[in-house]
């Protein structure tokens, strides 16, 4: 039977593997916007600037190409800012190629612009973007023609917001015309980007229709992918109750597709669930159960861990006995392993124990045994010569 704890603080933080793309974080340049410089007087201006022939179009390509490799060139010489000013001529000339080429021409320039952490560069080319696609829109739909040239530059640019937006049209238009495959790609694309931004409440609904996807196409690999997302999700929004329901979905799914081995890893998230909900009879159990499959997986590290987990909650919860019969096994394990770090720790917690129950020898033979590892691996030496001290 677990007691109140004195005080316990937690603190939930979800890190996901993959981070899709992040929103540019310059400020506003006070600089004007070079690329709307006025440049009628460009030697380099097609002679007509409406319908050019084959032949005019070839003769701008091929200028605007001297441009690009002589802003190369001054960029390997270390003149950012002169390469860049003649980027931006070129920029300026390839709208009379059309849009498709001008946002091409921006995402490459662009990609420069972030790998050099240029702030001023990227707001630049991005307001220009915005510009192009409100010129390209009608009743709030961008030209579908055009819409995968703006999505590789606004990647490029790191434009979540945009992409989004952008996102959210194609999953509109794949919707009325009940595109399966392009429902649910655009889907993938939306839960990504908004986890790159932790908005998990938007995401949340994604990965939803997702996970009823999936199930609905009997895809037992996405379903688990979706499950262990929807609850790291509800995990961040300091939801544990909910993250529960998905894990032990997701340890139904394991099992039932005989994917063992990665069900003592949700066993474990599970007890910490629970004992984020101040709920420690469940969390041990969880805990338990996590060292039980991981034993009998050949999982050593994980079973080590879980038990190390359940021990800390004992402690935690001032269940000291039976902290000290699992840090007892734990030892064993440790020992096994060679995990000196992992000794010394656990030596150090038993001597807390004792010195808490009063049994001051037991506590001296702790700390001593501690200390002995600390010197086998020079590592926190003082400080627990200064706990023997203290007894």
């Amino acid at each position: 039977m677990f007691f109140k704890k004195s005080s316990a603080i937690y603190c939930w933080l979800l890190v996901f593997g993959i981070v899709f793309v992040s929103s540019p974080v310059f400020a506003q340049s006070r600089r004007n916007n070079p690329i709307n410089q006025n440049f009628s007087r460009d030697e380099l201006l097609p002679r007509r600037t409406n319908n050019l022939t084959q032949e005019e179009r070839e003769a701008l390509r091929a200028a605007l190409e001297e441009l690009n490799q002589s802003a190369q060139n001054q960029l390997e010489m270390g003149n950012n800012d002169e390469a860049f000013e003649i980027w931006y001529r070129q920029i300026r000339l390839t709208r009379f190629l059309g849009v498709r080429e001008e946002v091409k021409t921006i995402r490459d320039v662009g990609a420069v612009a972030w790998q050099r952490s240029r702030g001023d560069d990227v707001n630049f080319l991005g307001e220009r973007l915005s510009v192009l696609q409100a010129q390209n829109t009608t009743n709030n739909r961008l030209n579908p023609q055009l819409v995968p040239y703006f999505i590789d530059a606004y990647e490029t640019l790191r434009d979540v917001d945009k992409l989004i937006s952008l996102r959210r049209q194609l999953l509109e238009v794949a919707r009325e015309r009940r595109n399966e495959e392009e429902i649910q790609g655009n889907l993938e694309s939306l839960g990504s980007l908004y986890l790159s931004r932790f908005d998990y409440f938007s995401a949340k609904p994604i990965y939803e229709e997702l996970l009823t996807i999936a199930q609905r196409e009997r895809d037992f690999i996405a379903e688990s992918n979706y499950l262990r997302r929807l609850s790291q999700i509800n995990g961040a929004m300091l939801r544990p109750e909910n993250a529960i329901e998905y894990r032990k979905r997701l340890i139904a799914n394991h099992v039932r597709n005989n994917n063992l081995r990665a069900v003592a890893l949700v066993e474990i998230a599970i007890g910490d669930d629970y004992k984020l909900l101040d709920n420690p009879e469940e969390a041990a159990a969880f805990y338990q159960e996590a060292f039980n499959t991981a034993w009998s997986q050949g999982q050593f590290a994980i079973a080590t861990d879980a038990l190390k987990r359940l021990g800390n909650l004992y402690q935690e919860y001032e269940q000291l006995d039976s902290a000290l019969v699992v840090y007892d096994e734990l030892i064993k394990l440790q020992q096994q392993a060679y995990n000196y770090f992992g000794l010394m720790e656990t030596y150090e917690r038993i001597g807390i124990i004792h010195q808490q129950k009063q049994n001051i020898t037991e506590a001296r033979n702790s700390f001593i045994r501690a200390l002995q590892i600390a010197q086998e691996i020079n590592h926190r030496q003082e400080y627990y010569r200064q706990l023997l001290s203290q007894l």
